[in-house]
């Protein structure tokens, strides 16, 4: 029978325990949570007058299937006006000179329209 020195036994026990030096009483590290986005041009009109996906939140259908639902912002000449409580996953449509038209998103899935204010940058829904 071989003795193995103190070191040796040491070694001999990591290797075979998969830890690779790992504590093993501390639990293994989370994976890191996914990036944002970075905000990028949605729609460009004219005049100078753009939209913008800005930052948004991580969400799942009922598969459990992920997306990121963004945010918007009209930016132009007159500065930066954020599209309050609107998370969408599509590009805007232009509707006419003073408004888009967005899709708002929940949970992944595509709710009703919104005409949005170029001016103050308020939603209101379509048709009304």
């Amino acid at each position: 029978m071989t003795r193995l020195s103190g070191g040796a036994l040491l070694a001999a026990v990591v290797s075979c325990s998969g830890t690779s030096g790992r504590d093993p009483d501390r639990p293994p590290e989370a994976p890191a949570a996914p990036t944002a986005p970075r905000d990028s041009l949605a729609l460009q009109l004219g005049g100078g007058v753009e939209i913008w996906f800005r930052e948004g939140r991580q969400a799942f259908d009922s598969t459990g299937a992920a997306c990121y639902e963004r945010t918007l912002e009209i930016r132009d000449t007159a500065g930066r006006r954020r599209v309050p409580l609107l998370y969408t996953l599509e590009s805007p449509f232009r509707l006419d000179d003073t408004s888009v038209g967005a899709r708002v998103y929940s949970r992944c899935r595509a709710g009703d329209a919104y005409r949005v204010s170029l001016r103050t940058g308020r939603p209101t829904p379509l048709g009304r």
